[in-house]
């Protein structure tokens, strides 16, 4: 897929504020750009993965320099619940791992790139029994590119992690490559029970090494792995759609919400380093 060189910059977290308002998170800009950007996407996104991309609620426009779009609220991220629970069992796995594979190929189909694929802008939709793919604030989509290559340090594909390592002004990093890189690494981490470190700087037979040994448990997902996580561009996620396929075969049962919510809060203000339509809710203290 051809992609231009961009400026490697990585988000700008005091143009926004997050706060939840009942059972809605609300999302306010501070300039019109952004905020329309993020509402187009979105949209597009959700019609063509209604079940697992979050969906814009509602949209306006508040005075001549703010948008604020609203969200349904889920109380849990990938990343809390398997906090909380640890690993999954292998058929509570499989079914995730379809639903993200499912939606990332879907959505790359549609020239649609998320580019900050991380467990934390996953969430679970219990009711539903689906994930829900959130955040698309610096996402591309056609007509909609966005002017930098994104992603959290330890999801960062190898090659876009050199450029932040040698301090680059830009980088020719392939957005699609990089998401697929950033879902294997969300996979991994769903199998270990944890969020990890950075796997791009490991060479191939150590990421090998920690594939088989996160997968003892859960095998059918080894391919996934083995295919986004894999060092050579050309060759990343060229059998992701064999693997997909395998998986789909194989028995699958989403989690089950057994958490007891705590008394939860949150406040973000002007200023704030938190961003993301969706953060995880913060416990009070008091």
């Amino acid at each position: 897929m051809a992609f231009l060189v961009s400026p490697l910059l990585f988000k700008d977290d005091y143009r926004s504020r997050v706060e939840r308002i009942q059972n809605r998170l609300r999302k306010t800009y501070y300039s019109v750009e952004p905020g329309d950007r993020e509402a187009q996407i979105t949209r597009l996104a959700h019609h063509y993965c209604p079940h697992t991309v979050v969906g814009v609620e509602d949209y306006k426009r508040s005075g001549e320099s703010e948008v604020q779009l609203e969200f349904a609220f889920y109380p849990h991220s990938l990343e809390s619940f398997i906090g909380q629970r640890g690993r999954l069992s292998p058929e509570e796995v499989t079914a995730v791992v379809i639903d993200l594979v499912e939606t990332i190929l879907s959505l790359h189909k549609e020239q649609i790139t998320h580019q900050d694929l991380n467990i934390s802008n996953v969430v679970m939709d219990f009711p539903c029994q689906h994930i829900r793919l959130i955040d698309f604030e610096t996402s591309s989509a056609p007509g909609l590119k966005f002017r930098d290559c994104l992603s959290t340090i330890d999801s960062a594909s190898p090659e876009l992690l050199r450029d932040i390592d040698s301090r680059c002004t830009e980088t020719d990093t392939d957005p699609y490559k990089n998401d697929l890189w950033a879902l294997g690494k969300i996979v991994y981490d769903l199998v270990s029970g944890q969020r990890t470190r950075s796997m791009a700087r490991l060479t191939s037979e150590q990421r090998g090494m920690r594939i088989r040994e996160a997968t003892r448990g859960c095998q059918e997902v080894r391919p996934v792995l083995e295919t986004c996580l894999e060092g050579d561009i050309q060759l990343r996620g060229g059998s992701l759609q064999e693997a997909l396929d395998r998986l789909r075969t194989k028995e699958r049962r989403f989690p089950l919400k057994e958490l007891v919510m705590p008394e939860l809060y949150h406040i973000v203000g002007r200023g704030s380093v938190e961003s993301g339509i969706c953060p995880d809710i913060k416990q009070a203290n008091n």
